[in-house]
């Protein structure tokens, strides 16, 4: 359930998100790997991974390269909203190179003690900035820590 602190700031995401500028990415230049990278300004490097479900389906996961950092002790210094807006843009960077997607799936993990029903903070941070950045030819779904991003039927 969420306080009315985290509904306050969880109101004012839209505008937090959208005046956002998403830090500079690269693509993997491998054929076949979609792999993005991005580094923030402490010099932490990040990979945004689109792993194939089946054939017009994929899981969207994103973290830290080295797993043996503590991801969530490092991100929280006010970048959360950068790198979570970053991650959407690599989205739809990825589904522009490949229209024949109908749907990607993210599961973000839950920080110690927040673990529950409904979204972690990551997943709510994706949710709101996804809907806010893709077009209208994509619907975003979120429900218990699962977002799902659905291509429209036209």
């Amino acid at each position: 359930m969420e306080t009315v602190l985290e509904k306050k700031i969880y109101d004012t995401l839209p505008e937090l998100l959208l005046h956002s500028e998403p830090y500079h990415f690269q693509k993997s230049g491998i054929p076949g790997v979609y792999e993005y990278y991005f580094m923030t300004e402490d010099v932490l490097e990040y990979e945004v991974r689109f792993a194939q479900k089946d054939v017009f389906n994929y899981l969207v996961n994103f973290g830290l390269i080295h797993d043996d950092l503590e991801e969530y002790a490092l991100t929280n210094k006010g970048r959360v909203y950068k790198i979570v807006c970053t991650v959407v843009r690599a989205v739809e960077d990825f589904l522009k190179d490949h229209p024949e997607v109908k749907s990607l799936s993210f599961s973000g993990e839950f920080k110690d003690g927040e673990e529950g029903e409904g979204l972690s903070v990551r997943s709510k941070l994706f949710c709101r900035c996804a809907e806010r950045i893709l077009n209208e030819s994509w619907e975003v779904v979120c429900r218990k820590n699962k977002v799902e991003i659905r291509k429209r039927k036209a």
